[in-house]
């Protein structure tokens, strides 16, 4: 059994209820995770540990074995009606374990600078953790990720460094893969996937395509003659300048919505270049910030992953897109057509 620890908060989770949320101190979570008495194997393994942080944070490092979960404002406002563990909580496993009641304690922990009550995505989680399983106890992590990580790093996956970039480094390439399922939705009028989905005139013709965007070297599909056409002719490397092409796709994007049509953004994986393009307009049409822009096409299509250097580019449009400050407004608008 994991001790109560104190002191002890009351939290109203996102949707109403009160819970109680014990302080948890990394040093008990350290002991806890590095198994060191019988007692502490025995509970470990109906522990559940989740990373309220957003997903860049979350990949560049994370308590061992921890889950993801982080909803941006734009999909929150979505689902605020009927939230559920399987709209946040990406891992499937984790899910299934849950509600056959194989945990019954649960760590949560964010960055360490809000407590469980202000935090909007812990009182989300807790809301769907007590209407969809049988969580006993629940517990926040004091100090956070960042307090974690200093003392117990053997215990985390990934690496920070002092230096280290608000977003996720990507250590290689990576790899084409095999596709041959369909490009995914974004907006109504924007679609984004990989050229071996973008080269079916039979699936552009369903989806009603109308335009494709081209994030690639090769040339444009010349058996698909009545859609326009962009090129963006950039590689997928560290120094190529791919920001200087963000206001363009933009403008032609908004083009072809104006008329009433469909644009794919399609590169030859769908994972680095395309995603950039996607990024920077759904920043800019929707006003999120790259954090959030992320989760919303992440969870539309999982395998994107921008190169490092396309992610500072991304970051620097962020600064153009809002200027002033870059304090996250929760009040954002609902999603724009």
């Amino acid at each position: 059994m994991m001790p109560l620890p104190s002191p002890v908060s009351r939290v109203r989770s996102s949707c109403g209820r009160i819970i109680t949320v014990s302080d948890m101190t990394v040093d008990k979570l350290g002991r806890c995770l590095a198994l060191g008495d019988a007692d502490d194997a025995a509970s470990l393994a109906t522990v559940l540990v989740i990373d309220c942080r957003p997903f860049m944070s979350y990949n560049q490092a994370h308590v061992d074995n921890a889950v993801n979960v982080f909803c941006p404002t734009i999909m929150r406002r979505r689902i605020r009606d009927h939230p559920s563990l399987a709209s946040i909580l990406r891992s499937t496993s984790s899910c299934d374990k849950l509600r056959r009641g194989r945990y019954l304690n649960c760590v949560i922990y964010n960055e360490g600078v809000e407590g469980p009550s202000k935090d909007v995505q812990i009182r989300l989680v807790l809301c769907c953790l007590r209407k969809e399983t049988n969580i006993k106890n629940f517990y926040y992590l004091t100090g956070g990720f960042d307090k974690f990580y200093s003392r117990y790093p053997h215990l985390c996956v990934g690496r920070m460094t002092a230096s280290s970039p608000m977003f996720p480094v990507v250590a290689a390439p990576i790899a084409l893969f095999s596709d041959h399922s369909e490009p995914v939705e974004i907006l109504p009028h924007l679609y984004l996937g990989s050229e071996c989905q973008a080269s079916n005139p039979n699936v552009l013709t369903r989806l009603g395509i109308t335009a494709l965007v081209n994030v690639s070297l090769s040339v444009s599909f010349s058996h698909l003659p009545t859609l326009i056409h962009k090129c963006i002719p950039v590689e997928d490397t560290c120094n190529e300048e791919i920001g200087r092409w963000f206001r363009e796709a933009i403008e032609f994007i908004d083009d072809v919505k104006n008329a009433g049509g469909k644009a794919l953004i399609h590169c030859p994986a769908g994972v680095s270049r395309s995603a950039t393009i996607c990024l920077a307009y759904v920043m800019q049409s929707q006003q999120l910030r790259l954090d959030d822009a992320f989760e919303f096409v992440r969870s539309r299509r999982h395998v994107i992953s921008p190169n490092f250097n396309f992610m500072g580019q991304l970051l620097k449009f962020e600064s153009q897109v809002f200027p002033t400050t870059r304090n996250f407004n929760s009040n954002s608008p609902e999603l724009k057509g």
